[in-house]
C-alpha cells in the first residue's frame, strides 16, 4: 500500500474494516446459538466414527464443489466467463453469509464478490435466480412423476397433472424460458 494514492488506501482500509466486522458478526451469531443450545449440545454423545466422519466431510466437499460448478455453468450460459477456481471461491466465500440472520447475506455477498471480478450485478443476480430455479424445476418433475404412484386418487385426477405439469417442467429445464422471464426485453 506504499505506492497507492491516499484515497485508495482509505478505501482499502474501509473494506478491510467491514470484512473484519462481518467476520466478528458471523462468529457472534454462531457463538450465540451454541450458548443458547449448550444444554442440548452437552448431552449429545460425541463419539463419531472416523470412517463415517471422513466420508461425510468428503461428501459435503463434493456437494459444495458440484454446486459451485453448476453456478459457473449457469454464468457461462448467460455469457459470463469465469475460471473454475475463482467461481468456486466466490460461491464458497459467499456461503459464509448463511450464518448471519436475515437470509440474504449469502446472495448479497456473492453479488458483491462478482462485482469485484467485473461481473455486472444484473448478470450475477440472474445467475443466482437461475441457480435457485433449477432445483425447483427438478423437484416439480419428481412431484409430477410421483403422482402416478399415489393410491388415494382416481387415475384421471392423477394423470391430468402429470400430462400438464411434467411437460411444463421439462420445458423449463432448458435455460431459454428462464432467460426470457428474467430478461423479457431483447
Amino acid at each position: 500500500m506504499k505506492n497507492n494514492p491516499p484515497h485508495i488506501v482509505k478505501v482499502l482500509s474501509y473494506k478491510k474494516t467491514i470484512g473484519i466486522f462481518i467476520a466478528i458478526l458471523i462468529f457472534y451469531f454462531i457463538g450465540n446459538v451454541i450458548y443458547k443450545e449448550w444444554d442440548k449440545i452437552s448431552l449429545y454423545d460425541w463419539s463419531p466414527r472416523l470412517s463415517w466422519l471422513t466420508i461425510s466431510i468428503f461428501t459435503l466437499c463434493i456437494a459444495f464443489l458440484m454446486a459451485a460448478t453448476g453456478w459457473i455453468l449457469v454464468l457461462r450460459m448467460i455469457g459470463v466467463r469465469i475460471g473454475w477456481i475463482k467461481g468456486n471461491s466466490i460461491l464458497l466465500i459467499s456461503l459464509i453469509g448463511r450464518y448471519i440472520p436475515g437470509g440474504v447475506w449469502s446472495v448479497l455477498g456473492r453479488i458483491y464478490l462478482c462485482r469485484l471480478e467485473g461481473i455486472p450485478d444484473s448478470k450475477s443476480s440472474i445467475s443466482i435466480l437461475l441457480e435457485q430455479a433449477y432445483p425447483l424445476v427438478s423437484a416439480g418433475i419428481v412431484f409430477a412423476a410421483s403422482l402416478l404412484f399415489w393410491d388415494d386418487t382416481t387415475s384421471a385426477i392423477r394423470l391430468l397433472p402429470v400430462i400438464v405439469l411434467l411437460p411444463l417442467f421439462i420445458v423449463f429445464l432448458h435455460p431459454g424460458p428462464f432467460l426470457k422471464i428474467s430478461n423479457p426485453i431483447p
